[in-house]
């Protein structure tokens, strides 16, 4: 059983496995539950363009730049 405390006061929780599944808020999560999980929230940005010259391979896999 696990004691957490949250917004709306403290509540028991008995589970055999926890799904934390917080989003931004996962080491939040964590952290009531005692534990600390090395999590770094980055901001994303999506673009869309028209690619009338069809520079860009359609099959091509989705890619992220974490360029600062």
């Amino acid at each position: 059983m696990v004691a957490t405390r949250g917004g709306e006061g403290e509540e028991n929780i008995r589970a055999g496995i926890v799904v934390n599944s917080a989003g931004p808020y996962v080491a939040d999560v964590a952290r009531m539950l005692g534990e600390t999980l090395p999590v770094q929230n980055v901001f994303h940005q999506k673009i869309a363009f028209a690619d009338n010259l069809g520079a860009i391979d359609r099959t091509m896999p989705f890619s992220i730049d974490l360029d600062g």
